[in-house]
């Protein structure tokens, strides 16, 4: 046997001993109570992004069943499979994003209270609601006001294009 089998001989017996258990993101021993608040206020930061695309997407989805009643009012089937088939490809993605933000949520759950454990080792506090309002800096506040304007706006659309239709129908 050569010394190139005995390195594959050897690999084989060590790959064994290297099979571990997944790794726990949430565990934040062996951190330093800056790189901690670091690495949970980049998970955070995830969360947030994740709510925005949510809430672009679900704006999107109420186009796509504006049209596809739109579709249905002008006897369009074609027009109505495919808005049909958008929709169903964005709750696919929505249920698909709102599953990752519960996910992530109960690991900043959990990653908070291990962050509480590390600030006692540290004899060091962290205040939760300065990261918020970090986060909130870096990835800015959800403009509710802003979504409530774009709905109505939308509904007053549809009511007018609905009046149109209605006029052009007599």
């Amino acid at each position: 046997m050569s010394d190139f089998d005995d390195i594959f001989d050897d690999t084989e017996t060590n790959t064994e001993n290297l099979e571990q258990k997944p790794i726990d993101d949430t565990d934040l021993s062996g951190m330093e109570l800056i790189d901690a608040k670091e690495y949970v206020l980049a998970f955070i930061q995830t969360l947030k992004e994740i709510q925005l695309k949510i809430s672009k997407l679900k704006e999107e989805l109420n186009v796509w069943k504006e049209r596809a009643q739109l579709a249905v009012e002008r006897n369009k089937h074609d027009l109505k499979q495919g808005a049909d088939q958008k929709v169903a490809a964005l709750n696919a993605e929505i249920e698909m994003l709102s599953k990752e933000e519960s996910e992530l949520k109960s690991k900043i759950i959990t990653m908070k209270d291990n962050l509480k454990d590390l600030k006692h080792k540290f004899n060091f506090t962290v205040d939760t609601e300065q990261m918020l309002a970090d986060i909130e800096m870096l990835v800015g506040k959800k403009d509710e006001l802003s979504e409530e304007f774009k709905k109505e706006e939308a509904e007053k659309r549809l009511e007018e294009l609905k009046r149109k239709m209605d006029q052009s129908g007599k």
